[in-house]
């Protein structure tokens, strides 16, 4: 899903649910992150869009090189974070778990779209490409924001309960 923000459906579901567990900027980040690649193979032409980092491989290295910058820049997303009512704490922890997961759950999703993909690189071929149709997905990633939305304002209700039991 090149450039776009259905990613975030699914990333935002499974962020909110465990989000004890794993950075939600991280984790939104990494989830989209790999769109880069087929952004840039579009603007030159290139005949394949989702090259060598819409693989496992690559996306756990992107995942890899994301922690130590969002650990850095985790001050303006702790302030992004905030401005939507949440708030967590900077853990190296929850950014590597979020960075990780974030980046691979990208790849698993695009896995069932992309005939072009070889998301189990170094092998070859995409074993995934047509198990779902891109409808399924596309719908799959709707109903996961959907369903984020009561998830989202409890997570909002829960920190707002927390900073006054605080004050």
């Amino acid at each position: 899903m090149p450039l776009t923000p259905l990613h975030w459906g699914p990333a935002l579901l499974v962020g909110l649910l465990v989000l004890p567990l794993l950075d939600l900027p991280c984790f939104l980040i990494a989830s989209v992150i790999l769109d880069i690649e087929p952004a840039v193979l579009m603007l030159l032409g290139a005949p394949i869009w989702h090259a060598f980092f819409h693989t496992y491989l690559a996306a756990t290295l992107v995942g890899i090189a994301l922690v130590p910058i969002v650990y850095l820049l985790h001050g303006l997303l702790e302030w992004l974070l905030r401005l939507f009512g949440l708030e967590q704490q900077k853990s190296m922890p929850r950014i590597t778990v979020a960075a990780l997961l974030g980046t691979n759950l990208h790849v698993f999703l695009d896995s069932f779209l992309y005939s072009e993909m070889q998301p189990l690189f170094p092998l070859l071929g995409n074993p995934f490409y047509g198990l779902v149709t891109y409808g399924q997905v596309l719908l799959l990633c709707f109903v996961a924001f959907v369903a984020a939305i009561p998830l989202y304002v409890f997570q909002v209700w829960r920190t707002q309960k927390r900073r006054q039991m605080r004050a």
